[in-house]
């Protein structure tokens, strides 16, 4: 939408001003008191791993058209985040998956577009082999840890991938802006809650003074 176009209240109809509603400026209706917020967007993608590497697609339409991104896309309305990832990588890759777990989780307030968003990326494998192109994209293929390629379109996609490579001892190279930087692979072990946690739980919380008599 233009900077300046006008915006008609939702819920009324009636054009809608400007006015700073808790601490930003926001469209407010002047008739109804309709605020509009512009809230972020959910996205997903995935990590699909197959033959050694990861399955990445080339774009084949803007933004970032010639750059190779992992199959991702926006949820719909009615999709839960597991279904819209499958979704989306079946419809850029034709390959059927089953995800194995939540693996990065970013936010994109401006990149590629004005439209800020969040995306929850997950690692998968495939439950078939026939990698093909779909959707936006015209090249489907699979690079190992130590051999991603350098033009990888959206600074989301490329923390992820660098998060992937490090889990595998590699380090990925892209061609992005000199101080983009990108979050370590976690060495962390997550496991359900016992029992016996209990203790150590409340010993961590008395070294707060005001827990002190826990």
């Amino acid at each position: 939408m233009p900077e300046n176009a006008t915006i008609y209240c939702q819920r009324c109809g009636h054009e809608m001003n400007s006015a700073i509603v808790s601490g930003r400026e926001r469209p407010v209706c002047p008739q109804c008191g309709y605020v509009l917020y512009k809230n972020p967007v959910p996205g997903v993608g995935t990590l699909v791993e197959m033959d050694g590497g990861v399955v990445l697609i080339r774009r084949g339409h803007n933004p970032k058209k010639g750059c190779w991104a992992l199959p991702a896309g926006f949820m719909e309305a009615d999709e839960s985040i597991e279904e819209a990832a499958i979704r989306e990588c079946k419809e850029e890759t034709n390959l059927d998956i089953e995800l194995s777990e939540m693996f990065y989780v970013d936010s994109f307030p401006n990149d590629p577009t004005p439209q800020s968003g969040i995306i929850i990326f997950y690692r998968a494998r495939p439950l078939n082999n026939d990698l093909l192109p779909g959707d936006d994209a015209v090249e489907a293929a699979v690079f190992a840890p130590d051999a991603l390629p350098s033009d990888v379109a959206f600074r989301t996609h490329r923390a992820a991938l660098a998060r992937w490579a490090g889990l595998h001892g590699a380090v990925a190279t892209f061609r992005a802006p000199g101080d983009e930087t990108y979050p370590l692979a976690p060495n962390l072990l997550i496991r359900p809650a016992r029992s016996e946690d209990e203790n150590d739980i409340l010993s961590l919380m008395r070294l707060i003074p005001a827990n002190a008599n826990l």
